[in-house]
C-alpha cells in the first residue's frame, strides 16, 4: 500500500495505472499473513478509501493507457 501511494505522489502520469495498482494492493492485502481480524480491518479501510477517490476518469485512463 505504501509503494502504491508513493507512486501516485510522483511526477509521472498515473491516472491510468490507478485501477490496476489498486486492484493489486487489495489482492496483496487478502494474501497477506496478517491475523484475520486485522486483515479484515485493513481491507475495509482500503475499500472505503478506494470508493472515496475512484472516478470514471480513472477507468478512462486505464482503458487508454498503453503501459497497462
Amino acid at each position: 500500500m505504501y509503494i502504491f501511494l508513493r507512486q501516485l505522489d510522483g511526477d509521472a502520469p498515473m491516472m491510468g495505472k490507478v485501477f490496476s495498482r489498486s486492484y493489486r494492493v487489495q489482492q496483496e492485502i487478502k494474501a497477506s499473513s496478517l491475523p484475520a481480524a486485522v486483515k479484515s480491518q485493513v481491507d475495509a479501510a482500503w475499500v472505503a478509501r478506494w470508493q472515496f477517490f475512484r472516478h470514471p476518469l480513472h477507468g478512462a485512463g486505464y482503458a487508454l493507457d498503453p503501459e497497462v
